[in-house]
Order: structure tokens, then C-alpha cells, then sequence
């Protein structure tokens, strides 16, 4: 019977000690989890702080790239503007330079086309005045021959009634004034005047024909004046045509020059400002609390008494039972013993 009780007591002894343990091992371990829990939220804090700081040293580096790239493309916007702008500028001065020598070449063409003027005209007037001379000499030279031509008919005319005279007087000298006489004389004064006729008669036509070489003469002059004209005439016409060809090789080559103007350059397209780049949105770590505390655990015991109550109950079925052996022939205590 008292066996019984002790085990019970050990037992709950035991089961007390067990409880112990595990209530320590739980509270330690809730305690390890707190520790844990806060240790891990602390590591991603700073997980969280450093991502924080990367995100905007790394945004910060974006945004001071995308001001370098705006301010470079400014730059090269601006060099680019001046660049044309420069070259604008120096197609129009080359285009004036072009033009004033244009002007200036003109210039000298005209120039050069007055001296040549002066001198077709200059040697035009030099043709004009041989040309009257060459008249001149040819008619004073027929106006010579004339006087000539009229001298030696008149010579010859009088040569002629100086021969007349001559032989007339050379027949009276004979003596005789008969009518042979007389017809003799009046043959040779008939003969006398038939030749000085025809010395009149040649002369009158040397006259003639001298009248005729001079009007070929004035006929001539009144060519080569017409031709002088004609030619002078020409020479200005000409004169003028070249001139206009000049002017409008100028005209062709000053809208050569003002063709190769440059348009003027216009601004650029705008480069787009930089613009800020968003910030990124972090939650926070959610901070661990601390969880319930392990509950107690409790031993299960065994109420000693309750088991030496039942002891007593069983003693007492055994007894009963030795009770009936007893009468088979055993005893109680062999009985007890037995149950022992």
C-alpha cells in the first residue's frame, strides 16, 4: 500500500521537474525570439537606410549626368548657332566683295571699251581726213591736168595759126594772086582751122573726160563718207551692245554672288531642360513586437493519496480473493504476500 503512494509522489516529482525545464526552455526561447526579432528588424533598418542612400546617390549621379548632357548639348547648340551664324555673315561679305568687284571689273571693261572706242574713232577720223585729202590731191591733180590739158590746146591752137600764117604768108611771098593763089590759101587757112577744131574739139573732150573722173572723184568721196558713217555708226552701236554686255555680266554675276547668301540661320530646337527624377517611396520595416509570453506548463501529478486509495482498494479485493483461497486451502497472508 505505502509503495504506491511513493511512486505517485515521484511521479508528480518528476512530471514538476519536466515542467520546470520546459518552462525555462520556453522562456529562454521566447526571450532568443525577442532578442532575434529585434535584431533582424535593426539589420533591415539599416538594410532599409542603406538602400535609401544608394537610390539617392545613384539618382543624384542621373540627375548630375542629365544636367552635364544639357549643359554640353547647350554648348554644342550654341556653337552650332555661331557656327552658321559666322558663316552666314561671312557669305554676305564675301557676297559684297564679289559684288564690288564686279562693279570694279565693269569699271575697267568700260574703261578699256573707251579707249577702244577713242581709238576706232580717232582712226575712223584719220580715214576721213585721207579720204578728203586723197579727193583733194586727185582733183587738185585733175584741176593740174585740166589747166595742162587747156595749156597745150591752147598752145597747140596757136601753133596752129602760127603755122597758118606761116604757110599763107609763104604763098603770098611767091607773088602770085591769081585764083590758084587764092584757093591755096584759103585751102590752108580752111586746113589751119579743120586742126584747131580738132585741137579744140580733143581738148573739149579731155575736158569731158576730166569732168567725168571728177565726178567719179565726188562720187567716190560721197562713198567713202557714207561708208565712214555707215562704219562710225557701226562702231557705236557695237560700242553700246558691248557696253550693255557689261552691264550685264554684272547683273549675271552679282546675282551669282547674292545667289550663294547663306539663308539666314534661324535658333535651334530648344534642348529639353533636366528634369528632377522621382524619388522612390519606401515603406518602413515593420517593427516586430513581442509575442505572448509562453504559457505555464503545468505537470500532470497523480494525487498520492488517491493512489494509496486505491491501493487499499485493491488490498481489500485481495483479501476478498484470499478469503476464497482460504478456503481452497491457502492463506490470507499467502494471499497478501502474493499480491505483493
Amino acid at each position: 500500500m505505502i509503495f504506491g503512494w511513493f511512486a505517485a509522489r515521484d511521479q508528480n516529482r518528476q512530471a514538476e521537474k519536466q515542467a520546470d525545464r520546459q518552462n525555462d526552455y520556453n522562456e529562454d526561447m521566447w526571450d532568443f525570439n525577442n532578442d532575434e526579432a529585434k535584431r533582424v528588424y535593426k539589420f533591415k533598418k539599416e538594410g532599409l537606410n542603406i538602400t535609401k542612400r544608394n537610390n539617392e546617390r545613384n539618382t543624384q549621379f542621373q540627375e548630375a549626368m542629365s544636367i552635364q548632357q544639357y549643359e554640353s548639348a547647350m554648348a554644342m547648340r550654341n556653337y552650332q548657332e555661331t557656327e552658321k551664324f559666322n558663316a552666314w555673315s561671312a557669305s554676305i561679305s564675301q557676297a559684297a566683295d564679289q559684288m564690288d568687284f564686279n562693279a570694279m571689273a565693269t569699271k575697267t571693261a568700260n574703261t578699256q571699251q573707251d579707249r577702244a572706242l577713242s581709238e576706232q574713232l580717232t582712226g575712223l577720223m584719220f580715214d576721213k581726213e585721207q579720204t578728203l585729202q586723197d579727193f583733194g590731191m586727185a582733183t587738185m591733180g585733175l584741176s593740174l591736168k585740166r589747166k595742162s590739158e587747156r595749156a597745150q590746146g591752147a598752145a597747140n591752137v596757136q601753133q596752129e595759126r602760127i603755122a597758118a600764117l606761116k604757110a599763107k604768108g609763104t604763098q603770098q611771098s611767091r607773088g602770085s594772086l591769081g585764083r590758084s593763089s587764092t584757093k591755096a590759101v584759103i585751102g590752108l587757112m580752111a586746113e589751119s582751122g579743120a586742126r584747131q577744131a580738132n585741137i579744140v574739139q580733143q581738148m573739149l573732150f579731155n575736158e569731158q573726160g576730166l569732168d567725168l573722173d571728177v565726178t567719179k572723184l565726188r562720187e567716190q568721196l560721197y562713198l567713202d563718207r557714207a561708208m565712214i558713217k555707215a562704219t562710225k555708226e557701226n562702231i557705236i552701236f557695237n560700242d553700246k551692245a558691248v557696253r550693255t554686255k557689261f552691264l550685264q555680266d554684272q547683273v549675271q554675276a552679282d546675282m551669282n554672288a547674292m545667289a550663294n547668301i547663306m539663308t539666314k540661320p534661324t535658333a535651334l530646337p530648344p534642348i529639353p531642360k533636366p528634369l528632377a527624377l522621382p524619388r522612390p517611396e519606401y515603406q518602413d520595416i515593420l517593427k516586430p513586437k513581442e509575442p505572448p509570453k509562453p504559457g505555464e506548463v503545468v505537470a500532470q501529478t497523480t494525487n498520492p493519496w488517491l493512489a494509496l486509495a486505491g491501493d487499499v482498494v485493491n488490498v481489500a479485493s485481495a483479501v476478498a480473493t484470499g478469503g476464497a483461497s482460504a478456503a481452497a486451502g491457502g492463506s490470507f497472508w499467502g494471499s497478501f504476500l502474493g499480491s505483493l
